[in-house]
Formats: C-alpha cells, structure tokens, sequence
C-alpha cells in the first residue's frame, strides 16, 4: 500500500514569496514550517501560511505534479492557488490544538530528531587566515 502524498504551497503574508514542497506528513511538515524547520527559503522569506494543496496516491505523481508546478510562471501559480483559496488564508490556521499555539502560530510538537551523523561534536579549532606569498 502506498503512502498518501501530498504537493503544498506556502506562502509569506506578503504574497510575495511561496514555496513549492512534496511531502507525506502534510500536518507534520507544515508545523515545521511555521516554526522555521521546514528550511532556509521559508525560513527566510517567512513563509508560514499554507495556501494551497493536493493530495496523491502514490509519491512519484506528486513529485512529478511539483515539478510541473514549479516551472510555472508566478501568475500561473497565483491562479491555482485562487482557484481554491481567493483569499490566501492560512488553511491549516485551525490544525493545530489551541495549546499549543502562541500568538496564533504553534509552538510544540513531537518531531523525530534528526539522527544523520554531524560529525564530531568537539569544538572546532579557530581558522587562522593563510598568508599568501607575494608575489
């Protein structure tokens, strides 16, 4: 049996910036978004409302239907995401328990640690610059 997939969008305030993602744990990774561990574009751009989203059968045709999308031009894009969500409200405003929200944003949840190796964990040596032969 396949996982249930999904394409989303997320999108700053301003609507002047969104992301593109696929992802199975849709409820998971929008909570990391909203509280910048979805990574650095969102985090940076402060993309935190969901806009907009599609749900798949099977991961290839999600990521396929992302792919798609992305090369879209931006009012292509603005278009899909109006054609279910005219306002661009955050549509996963209400997901979350009203404990753990803090100023309307949630601020706990279980994610897994990361268990990736970083390598070790001693401090680093501070570099030192080279100095480069005249010449």
């Amino acid at each position: 049996m396949e996982k249930v997939s999904y394409i989303y969008m997320m999108g700053s305030a301003s609507r002047r910036a969104r992301y593109t993602g696929v992802t199975a744990p849709l409820y998971k990774r929008v909570w990391e978004h909203k509280n910048n561990l979805g990574g650095y574009f969102t985090s940076k751009y402060k993309c935190y409302r969901l806009v907009y989203f599609e749900q798949f059968a099977k991961v290839e045709t999600a990521i396929a239907r992302e792919k798609e999308i992305k090369g879209w031009r931006r009012e292509k894009k603005d278009k899909l995401v109006e054609s279910i969500n005219p306002g661009w409200k955050d549509l996963a405003a209400d997901w979350y328990p009203e404990e753990l929200l803090k100023d309307g944003a949630p601020i706990e949840f279980q994610v897994k640690p990361n268990t990736r190796s970083l390598g070790s964990t001693r401090p680093l040596k501070t570099a030192r610059a080279r100095s480069r032969p005249s010449g």
